[in-house]
């Protein structure tokens, strides 16, 4: 787990690198976007990547006012034809770790040649197969995992996504926000890990629920995913609120540790949620812009003030990585 240790620690390096050559990039991926004639954006990807797609559609939908579409890459294979109305027209943005994901490769290829589709396409390897299909080739083999799990590049993959979709919105302070938060994330790791260590080591849970809302959902998703295959702990995710009806008052329990990214947009119903949760014995772990810890939460994180929620996702991420590698306890 070494190399798994050395990528989630020293991450805010690849995050740095990766917004730098998104700013290098920036210009010639504007003037594709201006001939391209593409009048809506289609996300797909395989897995946990895949993920991330489901937070970049929303975003996009925010900001944009342009059809967006989020589809996984085995979905698009198996129902192409159901989808080819919805295609035409739409520029695809693909997201991938290795640029060999035979679905993506096949569901690229299939887009491009059936619906026209224009293609970007990043990946964590250089000179792939989803490369060569791509219009854009986006590579970033800094970010690249060397170890099994999920590390440094959901996070880059999940950067690259947002910086392209405050190019296509026009959104300057987006923008200039990404770097500003990349730039806090190795302060916000030096601050926050022996804390997550602590909670990582707490013996009393056997499962974890993680919850998040809007742009940070599908990150959420990702983040099971994480705990699952690094700390081989049982894991889901749900919407902050709606996680009363996902899991029922007898799931959530002393046994289980409930990650939450509390909305900095209203307080009255989370609070009277959190009251619920420490009635169930739940372990809370709150993440969000309140710097007191909210009372009976195992521990509370500060994040930093953005304006754009989306751009909590680096921290998001770190914790849950951070709490997967300390369980793993390798």
């Amino acid at each position: 787990m070494t190399t798994a240790r050395d990528e989630i620690f020293g991450q805010h390096m690849s995050l740095r690198q990766t917004c730098a050559y998104m700013q290098g990039q920036s210009e010639a991926i504007k003037d594709f976007y201006g001939i391209s004639g593409f009048y809506s954006v289609t996300f797909t990807g395989c897995g946990p990547v895949y993920a991330l797609c489901d937070s970049a559609e929303l975003s996009l939908r925010m900001r944009g006012g342009m059809t967006a579409m989020s589809m996984s890459a085995g979905d698009l294979i198996l129902n192409m034809p159901r989808y080819l109305d919805m295609l035409n027209g739409s520029m695809i943005l693909a997201a991938s770790r290795t640029g060999k994901e035979t679905e993506l490769v096949y569901a690229l290829e299939k887009a491009h040649r059936e619906a026209g589709a224009t293609i970007i396409a990043c990946s964590t390897d250089e000179h792939t197969e989803v490369s060569q299909i791509a219009d854009i080739q986006l590579e970033l083999p800094w970010a690249r995992d060397e170890s099994p799990y999920l590390t440094r590049s959901i996070g880059s993959l999940y950067l690259v996504n947002l910086y392209n979709l405050g190019l296509l919105s026009g959104d300057v302070t987006l923008i200039d926000e990404i770097k500003a938060s990349t730039d806090g994330i190795e302060s916000f790791i030096s601050n926050n890990t022996a804390a997550i260590q602590k909670v990582a080591e707490d013996s009393s849970w056997e499962r974890v629920v993680i919850l998040a809302d809007g742009e940070l959902l599908g990150l959420a998703h990702a983040g099971a995913e994480i705990v699952r295959s690094m700390a081989g702990v049982p894991a889901w995710y749900s919407n902050v609120l709606d996680s009363r009806y996902v899991f029922g008052p007898a799931f959530i329990n002393d046994k289980t540790l409930v990650i939450a990214v509390v909305s900095p947009e209203e307080d009255v119903h989370q609070n009277l949620f959190l009251r619920e949760l420490r009635a169930t014995g739940a372990k809370i772990v709150t993440l969000g812009r309140q710097t007191d810890q909210p009372a009976g939460t195992l521990l509370n994180i500060a994040l930093p003030p953005v304006r754009s929620i989306a751009n909590w996702g680096y921290n998001f991420l770190f914790t849950v990585q951070a709490l997967a590698y300390f369980r793993a306890g390798i």
